[in-house]
C-alpha cells in the first residue's frame, strides 16, 4: 500500500514553493462616486442607466437619492464622465484597490489542494479499511476548501472585471446667484454674471484697459472700445478685462479668500481656484458655475494687483460651450499685460 505521508508532503511542498507564473497586468476593483445636480433625477436616472447598458453593465440599487451600477472595468471613468455631463458636478472621487496577489495566492492555493485531492482519491483506491476513515475525513475537508476557494476566486473576479459607479443626485437650485454683495470692498461687489453677459459693457473703474491685451483669445473677435477691452466668440462666450480702484490695497491672499468668500455668499458654485500670472504679474484665478435662465454657466475671475489698480479679467458662457473655450481663455489671460 502506498504511504500516506507520501502525497500529502509532496502536495505541502508545491504549495510552499507556489506556482510558477508569468507576469500578469494588475487586477484592480474600480469604484467610482460622484454628486451631480440635476433638475430631473428620473430623466438623468434612465440615461445613465442606459448608457451602462450599452457597455454591458446593469444597475444594482436604486434609490431615491442615488443610484448604483456595475459595468465593465473599462467603462467605469466613461459612465462617470456621462453622468456629470447631465448635470452640474459638484463632487467626484474614484477609488482603485489592487488584488493581484491576493487572487494569485487563491489560484495557487486552489491548485495545491486539487492536486492534494487527487492523490488522496488515489490513495483511497488501495488503502486498508483502517486507513480509510482517515483518507475520506481529508477528502471532505479538501472538497470543503476546494469549493470555498473557488467561491472566493469567482467574487474577486467579478469584483475586477465590474467596476462599481455610485452617483447621487442633488436637486439644483435654478435661483439666480444675487447681483450685489455684502462685501466693503465695491470692485468685489460688481462682480456679477448678469452683467458679463446680459450687459457685456464697461462698469467704471480706473485705467484704459484698452492697452491690457494686444489680441483676443483665439476665436473670438473684439469690440472696439476706448476704456474697455471685451471680445465674444461665435457661440456666445464672453472676454472682459477691466481695471477697478485698488482701495484698500491689499496683498494677492488676502483678496484670494475675499473674493471666494463674496462669490459663495452670493451664490455662485466654485468648481477652480487657483494661482495665475499675466506675464510676470501673478494674480488669483477662481472658476465658478451658477444658473443663468434654463441653462448653466461658467463664469471665470482673474484678478492682478498692481500698484494702485486691481486688473480684472471675466470669462463667461455656458458651461459645455465655455469649456471648449477654455483654453483659449486661458493663454489669453497669460498674455495681459497689467
Amino acid at each position: 500500500m502506498m504511504s500516506l505521508r507520501t502525497p500529502l508532503l509532496s502536495a505541502l511542498a508545491l504549495f510552499a514553493l507556489g506556482l510558477p507564473c508569468a507576469a500578469a497586468a494588475a487586477e484592480e476593483v474600480v469604484a467610482g462616486s460622484l454628486t451631480v445636480k440635476v433638475t430631473q433625477r428620473d430623466d438623468a436616472a434612465d440615461a445613465i442607466i442606459a448608457n451602462a447598458r450599452e457597455a454591458g453593465g446593469w444597475f444594482s440599487n436604486l434609490a431615491g437619492d442615488h443610484i448604483t451600477l456595475r459595468v465593465p472595468a473599462a467603462h467605469v471613468e466613461p459612465l462617470m464622465e456621462y453622468s456629470a455631463g447631465l448635470g452640474v458636478l459638484t463632487d467626484r472621487q474614484i477609488s482603485r484597490s489592487d488584488r493581484s496577489q491576493e487572487l494569485s495566492q487563491a489560484r495557487a492555493k486552489l491548485a495545491t489542494r486539487e492536486e492534494m485531492l487527487e492523490q488522496y482519491m488515489a490513495v483511497l483506491e488501495a488503502a486498508s479499511a483502517k486507513a480509510v476513515v482517515t483518507v475520506e475525513r481529508e477528502v471532505t475537508r479538501l472538497v470543503s476548501e476546494i469549493e470555498n476557494l473557488k467561491g472566493r476566486i469567482r467574487y474577486l473576479e467579478d469584483q475586477v472585471n465590474y467596476g462599481t459607479v455610485t452617483v447621487w443626485f442633488q436637486f439644483r437650485d435654478r435661483s439666480a446667484p444675487v447681483s450685489d454683495g455684502s462685501s466693503s470692498f465695491a470692485w468685489l461687489n460688481s462682480l456679477n454674471l448678469v452683467d458679463v453677459v446680459g450687459e457685456f459693457r464697461w462698469l467704471g473703474g480706473k485705467g484704459n484697459t484698452a492697452t491690457y491685451l494686444v489680441e483676443p483669445p483665439a476665436g473670438f473677435a473684439p469690440y472696439k472700445a476706448k476704456k474697455a477691452y471685451r471680445a465674444v466668440s461665435p457661440d456666445g462666450v464672453v472676454f472682459r478685462v477691466r481695471a477697478a480702484e485698488h482701495e484698500p490695497e491689499a496683498d494677492l491672499e488676502f483678496w484670494k479668500e475675499a473674493m471666494q468668500k463674496r462669490m459663495v455668499e452670493a451664490g455662485y458654485n466654485v468648481q477652480t481656484q487657483a494661482e495665475v500670472s499675466a506675464g510676470a504679474v501673478p494674480g488669483t484665478l477662481l472658476e465658478l458655475t451658477a444658473p443663468y435662465g434654463t441653462d448653466d454657466y461658467s463664469y471665470l475671475l482673474a484678478v492682478f494687483p498692481v500698484g494702485k489698480d486691481l486688473v480684472i479679467v471675466e470669462a463667461a458662457g455656458e458651461v459645455a460651450t465655455f469649456g471648449e473655450r477654455r483654453e483659449a481663455i486661458m493663454e489669453a489671460i497669460g498674455r495681459v499685460s497689467p
